[in-house]
């Protein structure tokens, strides 16, 4: 007797436990759940922020790469013609890479040098913008040039105008 006393004792435990665990595995699932679903949904948001972020970059870079490419581009410009050959430059860099372009021009001296200063703005959206300056010099070569013909035009003799119908000689 006092075997089926503890075997009932024992069962009724049993069914006592299962009784609440069978409660408390409800609220676990549950738990389990709405862990797996903020996980989810964190995992959702990085990978969105990720692409965003790729966008971006790609963006970025293809800015950057214009606007070197319009440096480079106006680095076989000689000094002289810089200003004037900028806008065109420019025309020709956001038409291949489809990013808006724009390239200043600003004279500057420095050390008794005239020179102009460069600033290459480009643009592929509203929320990004890549800006590169670049300063140039006249070269010793360019400068003896530009001496050169001045002085060769300074020299040349005045050309006298041709004659009036009036000195003209009848001969």
């Amino acid at each position: 007797m006092a075997w089926h006393d503890d075997q009932k004792q024992l069962c009724s435990r049993q069914r006592r436990w299962g009784r609440r665990r069978g409660g408390s595995l409800v609220i676990e699932a549950v738990i389990a759940a709405a862990l797996l679903a903020t996980a989810t949904y964190g995992l959702t948001q990085l990978a969105k922020s990720a692409a965003v972020l790729r966008q971006q970059s790609d963006q970025r870079l293809a800015a950057t790469l214009a606007a070197e490419n319009t440096l480079e581009r106006l680095r076989g410009v000689p000094l002289a013609e810089l200003t004037g050959q900028a806008d065109e430059v420019a025309e020709i860099v956001a038409a291949s890479s489809g990013c808006e372009v724009d390239v200043s021009t600003t004279p500057f001296t420095a050390a008794a040098r005239d020179g102009i200063h460069l600033r290459v703005d480009v643009s592929p959206s509203q929320n990004i913008r890549v800006t590169l300056h670049d300063w140039r010099l006249p070269t010793a070569e360019s400068a003896a040039a530009e001496k050169t013909e001045a002085d060769d035009d300074s020299e040349q003799p005045a050309v006298s105008p041709s004659p009036s119908a009036s000195e003209v000689d009848d001969a």
